[in-house]
């Protein structure tokens, strides 16, 4: 009966400790599940709040898919109303360039016309210039025979 008191003694001995280590794992476990559990509810509520700020930049974001969606509708009109009215332009260009053609025809045969009249005149001129100096050579003639005649009559 000593010898089964002593190793009952012996081994509550060595259960103690393990007892005390078990109900300090017990307590450290207990206090892990709680800062999980913690870290847990911090968690859903950062999410709730991330959830909150996804929905919040998504009606934003479509928000801004419909003003760019209009944007760009605008500059697509803006486009169209400017490549008819450069088609206009062109058009209204290429009419003043084949008027222009015309135009400088027109010149061209006005300065032929021109060079044409300049040439008949200078040979009006010439002919009015001859025409002069032989009146000119009978004038002296008339006039000397004049003279002459008066010089007679005398």
């Amino acid at each position: 009966r000593d010898a089964l008191t002593k190793s009952t003694a012996r081994m509550k001995g060595r259960i103690k400790p393990l007892e005390d280590k078990l109900l300090e794992y017990e307590h450290e476990r207990n206090s892990l599940q709680e800062k999980h559990n913690d870290e847990v509810e911090q968690l859903s509520q950062r999410n709730v709040g991330l959830s909150a700020e996804v929905a919040r930049m998504s009606l934003e974001l479509q928000g801004l898919e419909q003003e760019l969606a209009s944007l760009e509708k605008i500059q697509s009109e803006a486009k169209g109303q400017y490549d008819n009215e450069m088609k206009e332009k062109n058009r209204k260009i290429s009419e003043l360039v084949k008027e222009n053609g015309k135009v400088n025809s027109d010149i061209e045969k006005l300065k032929m016309e021109l060079d044409t009249i300049n040439n008949e005149k200078e040979e009006l001129s010439r002919q009015y210039a001859n025409k002069n100096n032989e009146l000119e050579r009978e004038f002296v003639v008339l006039k000397k025979e004049n003279c002459n005649v008066k010089s007679s009559n005398k």
